[in-house]
């Protein structure tokens, strides 16, 4: 598993041993607030020691620590560019990220065959998809398999659904206390997931992480917080190779985030991020260019690239986003209709748990491998040079 970490040397230490503050020059940063990285090499001992000298400067507010393993830990600290200055002096800091907002990429408009295989005629467009090689059927066909789990890392979840069946959990709030979906987006991209009429992975069970404010917009800081609480919690509650996370926040290039993203992956959790929704190359968002998530772009009804779709090498795999109905945050029966990335990767994170349910567990990076080995290949248009040409598929045998 790859951590940019092996990709910092140009830049996570500066001049004389002391560690770079990057990303100053974002155009969102959020003022006086930043991300530290520590070394690698930092033991337990080192650490506290270290924690204990932050909390003894003046003008620094450390907010909150994390932690994701593969050695990637750290925390959050706010305070002017002259104190955070003298924080870089310190041994134990790799480097210091500048925080930044990261948004929704849209925001809401008012090979083995199955067995048992059931089958849901007039479904939506997307899921016939999905279940067939060629285009056309209005068929949904897919096995009920149990026992995996989709953590929505998003603007919250309905948990109330009945569409959700009492599947859906509370799990962590990195953005206050509240775990109500306001915005709606995490109800929507949830029930394309794992909703018993809606979505991928009938029985899945899905756990709300909201790390997105109501407004659709949040932090890296926020984001890594509720990347750190979901990979201890699958790790806690034995999920390992039994949970997806969705992920389809993204902003400018974030070092942080994407190792954060990286540790997730090499602890045992899949992330299927949205490529994002600029019509451009992913290669300078976060968390799209993580090359350990699995990072979807968008297809339409005629199997075209979405003409707002992100692209590029680092795209993984494509799937539907283009009119896709889903459960909504107004009513426990409500439904609305979005377009986006995060429609695509709230396909991809359904059937990774889909796959891990019929197939058993596999690491994060070979589960997506795995989709993109049984994708169909060439039958989508519009796809920018460069750009795999695969369109997910769960194996129907159809």
């Amino acid at each position: 598993m790859r951590s940019l970490f092996t990709l910092l040397g140009a830049f996570a230490v500066g001049v004389h041993g002391i560690a770079s503050i990057v990303g100053l020059d974002g155009a969102k940063v959020v003022a006086d607030s930043y991300i530290v990285v520590l070394k690698k090499s930092v033991d337990q001992i080192r650490l506290n020691s270290h924690l204990t000298w932050v909390e003894g400067k003046r003008g620094v507010n450390k907010t909150s620590t994390f932690d994701l393993g593969d050695g990637v830990k750290g925390y959050t600290a706010q305070g002017s560019k002259a104190v955070v200055a003298e924080l870089a002096k310190s041994e134990e800091i790799a480097y210091i990220e500048a925080d930044q907002i990261l948004a929704l990429p849209e925001q809401p408009r008012t090979p083995r065959r199955l067995t048992a295989r059931v089958v849901q005629t007039n479904a939506p467009w997307n899921l016939a998809r999905i279940s067939h090689r060629q285009p056309g059927s209005t068929d949904y066909v897919y096995s009920q398999i149990s026992g995996t789990y989709v953590y929505v890392l998003d603007t919250g979840v309905r948990v109330s659904h009945h569409n959700f069946e009492g599947r859906a959990t509370n799990g962590f709030s990195a953005v206050g206390g509240s775990f109500t979906d306001v915005n709606g987006h995490g109800t929507h991209i949830a029930g394309i997931a794992a909703s018993q009429t809606y979505g991928v992975a009938r029985t899945a069970g899905i756990v709300s992480v909201k790390i997105v404010g109501d407004d659709g917009s949040t932090t890296t800081s926020a984001v890594i917080a509720g990347i750190n609480w979901a990979v201890r919690d699958v790790q806690a509650k034995s999920r390992v190779g039994k949970a997806t996370a969705l992920l389809a926040v993204g902003g400018g290039f974030s070092a942080a985030l994407n190792s954060a993203v990286a540790a997730g992956s090499s602890a045992g959790l899949f992330f299927a991020v949205a490529a994002g929704g600029s019509n451009t190359n992913v290669s300078n968002s976060s968390p799209a260019s993580e090359p350990s998530a699995c990072t979807v772009g968008a297809t339409t009804v005629n199997d075209a690239r979405a003409s707002s779709s992100n692209y590029g090498p680092l795209v993984d795999i494509w799937a539907p986003g283009q009119s896709i109905i889903s459960l909504w945050n107004t009513l426990d029966t409500a439904t609305n209709t979005l377009s986006g990335t995060s429609m695509a990767a709230a396909h991809i994170a359904g059937l990774g748990a889909y796959f891990l349910a019929l197939e058993g567990p596999r690491g994060a990076v070979a589960l997506c491998e795995r989709l993109r080995q049984v994708a169909t290949p060439n039958v989508l248009t519009g796809i920018p040079a460069g750009s795999p040409n695969l369109l997910a598929y769960n194996l129907s045998g159809l």
